[in-house]
């Protein structure tokens, strides 16, 4: 993992464009809400469809075209780490210190395999908690900080499960109050057509993503 600072001072009206330019629903686990709202979009590409990432889940929100001020935050990120090709980012407005992702590994289905994932952090501060998921007496704690991206290794994200838990005596910022909004970006190998069709990498796992996604836990 590394951090890198994506701005010193971002524009004055980014959050509040954030909030209401992109529109965040609701996902489904086993039926049950999951504590925070989700946006996902993605890059369109010709020939091949919508870029796809796919995990365990009973009521997701749609893969929408990518809005510009997230394609400009997209650039940005590039732009400061070096890192292109990234056509799907993951949403996530966690709306104060109850609202959690429970921990985790990445599905590595859909992911181009020599890119890593990157997460930026805009609004309250918060914590990643990551620990090895062989000795789990290894835990490591990781800022996620307004401004920063996280820039994740497919190696850690293989061996290291990481969450964002519950911290209900968040300090609220002026502007931010205890809200943050989460953007995961990756570049993603496998595409859907018009029609449903998949395409690419993960395409021979169109019918049973549960036998891919236990094959994916043994490598």
């Amino acid at each position: 993992c590394r951090i890198v600072s994506v701005w010193k001072k971002e524009p004055v009206d980014l959050w509040n464009r954030l909030l209401t330019e992109i529109s965040f629903g609701q996902m489904m686990i086993q039926g049950n809400k999951v504590p925070r709202l989700l946006s996902v979009q993605s890059i369109e590409q010709e020939g091949l469809g919508r870029p796809i990432y796919r995990h365990p889940q009973d009521g997701d929100v749609p893969n929408c075209e990518m809005i510009p001020i997230v394609r400009s935050l997209l650039q940005l990120v590039e732009e400061k780490t070096g890192i292109s090709g990234l056509n799907h980012v993951l949403i996530q407005h966690y709306r104060d210190g109850k609202d959690t992702i429970a921990q985790h590994s990445d599905k590595t289905l859909d992911m181009d395999l020599q890119t890593p994932i990157i997460n930026l952090s805009v609004g309250c501060d918060r914590t990643m908690y990551l620990q090895h998921k062989t000795d789990r007496n290894r835990i490591e704690k990781i800022p996620l900080r307004h401004g920063e991206c996280l820039v994740f290794g497919l190696q850690t994200n293989r061996f290291w499960y990481h969450e964002v838990a519950k911290n209900v005596e968040l300090k609220p910022d002026p502007v931010f109050g205890t809200s943050r909004i989460s953007f995961t970006f990756r570049k993603i190998a496998t595409f859907q057509d018009s029609d449903g069709k998949l395409v690419g990498q993960g395409s021979m796992f169109s019918g049973n993503l549960i036998d891919a996604f236990s094959q994916e836990n043994k490598t």
